[in-house]
């Protein structure tokens, strides 16, 4: 699932609150922490020998995106 903020209504258009509606690909929404806690989540994984997939929707955008 994206890690980025979701977008929100604009002008008449809803927002579903889907992570697939990307308000901003450089933020990490809030509800997950902070772009620190992501770092070392990923961090935490590679020094044990994980590998993290990130899921980034490059052709899904939001009304109000940046």
């Amino acid at each position: 699932m994206p890690v980025t903020t979701v977008g929100l209504p604009y002008n008449g258009h809803p927002a579903f609150d889907s992570p697939y509606a990307v308000h901003d690909f450089y933020s990490v929404n809030a509800s997950y922490g902070i772009a620190t806690d992501l770092t070392n989540l990923i961090q935490t994984a590679h020094g044990l020998g994980m590998k993290v997939i990130l899921d980034e929707v490059l052709n899904q955008t939001s009304w109000t995106m940046r």
